[in-house]
């Protein structure tokens, strides 16, 4: 069940911080929300779900201030933390293609 609640946490915090292009608190606080709902849904009650949903966001609020990588890297250029944080860890990038398919796909409705 951790492994799932854990899976849950990091992959909604990546998808948030993908949305919001922006790597903070906020996508913690997301991510502690969906792992908490699920775990309160499988306990049966809307009330478990609602209670266990805000508890695990300020859990994930209050560790993203902790265990943040970013806090640690907060001195260090962009480059930097690029080279200390690649792969799964790494900071969501804006897609670089989506302006043009916008404006593909308008040309389209044209």
């Amino acid at each position: 069940m951790g492994g799932g609640l854990l899976a849950i946490f990091r992959a909604s915090s990546a998808y948030s911080a993908h949305v919001r292009h922006k790597n903070d608190w906020v996508n913690h606080l997301v991510g502690g929300a969906a792992s908490g709902l699920v775990f309160g849904a499988t306990k049966g009650s809307m009330r478990h779900a609602a209670l266990y949903s805000i508890l695990s966001g300020t859990v994930g609020f209050l560790a993203s201030g902790v265990f943040s990588q970013h806090f640690a890297m907060a001195g260090l250029s962009k480059e930097q933390r690029k080279e200390r944080a690649p792969g799964f860890f790494a900071i969501p990038q804006p897609d670089p293609f989506a302006k043009r398919i916008e404006e593909m796909l308008a040309r389209k409705q044209q």
